[in-house]
């Protein structure tokens, strides 16, 4: 969600790359950064500077006096539960506190809350310098990729969320409208491919592997960074609750856009299994986690309506046809 290179994420991410750059929509609002800071002791004052858009925009904010943090400024279109950021604040710290995992501090506002409300909802982080894991990406930073991955389920599991946030229950758990019909009407694959999709999910839900716990919900070579050649994961906003398989499916559709997705990939699953077993559902049903992953993709870039859209949907609907083929 933040980088020290400046980079924004990608709405997509993986092989469903929406653009970085070129759209604005009033989301680069600096107003809105600077009225919140003033909720935070010593940057009421900070100097603030617009370094990143996707779904959210972040700003660098540099205080008269001590280190430098993240602005994270939420969109109007809200897609996350209330509770969502407390929830997102009491993990970090936690996974710091008793994993080891080095998420970026969390500040919080005179009021002693980690974010500021309103119609735009914004939290402020430590500055995580260095680069993005995308911008960097090998094989060896795969496989500690998965490591990293497998950290943060090893102590999500021992650690029950409350208040739930969203549970991943469905192909499209965001709170947002279904607009996928846009796309079905126009091509019978993704109706069909989202009917396998929904299938697959209840059945897993019916059949659980495990209890279900928390979720990064959208751990991708652009919400990890390295710094001094450390991984640290950022970005907990889509924390969901589901099972491991399903946080495994997101982060592999995300080394699809890498020439050596297929190395990424397998490199990822031996660093994942360095700490813990790979769950063990079978390949089918991982390919069609993947397939859900884009399906759900697909409908938050409907319903942002962003500039390459129609591109976006082309490469969809491309690998949901490849997916669906005999």
């Amino acid at each position: 969600m933040f980088a020290g290179d400046g980079q924004p994420i990608s709405l997509g991410g993986g092989d469903l790359e929406a653009p970085r750059r070129g759209w604005q929509g009033g989301v680069m609002d600096v107003a809105v950064a600077e009225g919140a800071l003033g909720a935070y002791p010593g940057f009421g004052d900070a100097a603030v500077e617009a370094v990143a858009a996707s779904f959210n925009t972040v700003f660098r904010v540099e205080p008269v006096v001590g280190a430098a943090a993240a602005l994270r400024v939420g969109p109007v279109e809200r897609i996350h539960p209330a509770g969502t950021e407390l929830i997102e604040a009491r993990w970090m710290r936690a996974l710091r506190a008793d994993a080891g995992v080095p998420t970026p501090q969390v500040h919080d506002t005179a009021a002693g809350q980690p974010f500021v409300p309103g119609p735009r909802i914004c939290m402020l982080f430590e500055w995580v310098p260095g680069v993005a894991l995308g911008e960097v990406m090998d094989p060896s930073r795969a496989g500690r990729m998965g490591a990293l991955l497998a950290r943060i389920h090893d102590h999500a599991a021992g650690w029950p969320p409350d208040p739930a946030p969203l549970t991943a229950d469905r192909v499209l758990y965001w709170q947002i409208e279904d607009r996928l019909d846009e796309v079905r009407s126009v091509d019978p694959i993704v109706g069909e491919a989202f009917a396998r999709a929904s299938a697959a999910v209840a059945e897993l839900w019916a059949d659980p592997p495990h209890r279900p716990h928390l979720l990064h919900g959208d751990f991708t070579p652009d919400n990890v960074m390295v710094h001094d050649d450390v991984l640290v994961p950022i970005d907990f906003q889509d924390l969901v609750v589901g099972f491991d398989i399903q946080d495994l499916a997101m982060a592999l559709v995300s080394l699809g856009r890498f020439d050596d997705a297929d190395d990424l990939r397998r490199r990822f699953r031996v660093g994942y299994e360095t700490v813990r077993p790979w769950p063990g559902p079978d390949r089918p049903l991982l390919d069609t986690l993947i397939a859900a992953r884009r399906l759900h993709q697909l409908n938050l870039a409907l319903t942002l309506r962003r500039p390459g859209l129609d591109h976006f949907i082309a490469r969809a609907r491309q690998l949901l046809g490849e997916w669906m083929a005999p």
